[in-house]
């Protein structure tokens, strides 16, 4: 038996048995609180599938001011759960301890460079590739700042 959740975040069902297990979602995370949930889940030995033939309807920002602040918000959230998580897979090193973690700080500076030039390889056009550089650039930029702020806060809180 499936028990769906309507609540903010995706749209998923679990088994009765994994709710009563898991509890209730961490609500003192703004953004994120569908990962911290499914990563608990997954802490009890559960698998969390993805399923791309079910399509969900989501609400886009009616303008770039607000879409660059959905991806802020979402670099805050990304930090928090991996705060609360440091076994989650981050592309931040939780600290610099060693020669990987050294290398993982210096890809998550240089990828800011060079990931949204090849997120606008993918496009077919040319002139689509060079309008979407400034949009793709401001969004990483958002969700990057999203995190080194949300550690700023809790480090100064």
């Amino acid at each position: 038996m499936l028990f769906a959740i309507k609540r903010r975040g995706v749209n998923v069902s679990y088994k009765r048995a994994i709710l009563q297990q898991v509890g209730p979602q961490d609500e003192s995370l703004f953004r994120g609180e569908d990962v911290d949930f499914n990563w608990r889940v997954k802490k009890l030995g559960y698998e969390v599938y993805y399923d791309p033939a079910i399509k969900v309807r989501h609400y886009h920002r009616p303008s770039l001011k607000q879409f660059v602040n959905q991806f802020y918000m979402y670099g805050r959230a990304y930090y928090l759960v991996r705060r609360k998580w440091p076994e989650m897979y981050c592309v931040y090193p939780q600290r610099v301890s060693s020669i990987k973690d050294l290398l993982k700080a210096m890809y998550f500076v240089a990828s800011t460079v060079f990931e949204p030039v090849l997120i606008a390889a993918k496009m077919q056009r040319l002139a689509d590739r060079l309008a979407s550089l400034p949009t793709i650039y401001a969004l990483h930029i958002a969700w990057k700042l999203g995190m080194l702020v949300q550690r700023y806060k809790r480090e100064n809180a």
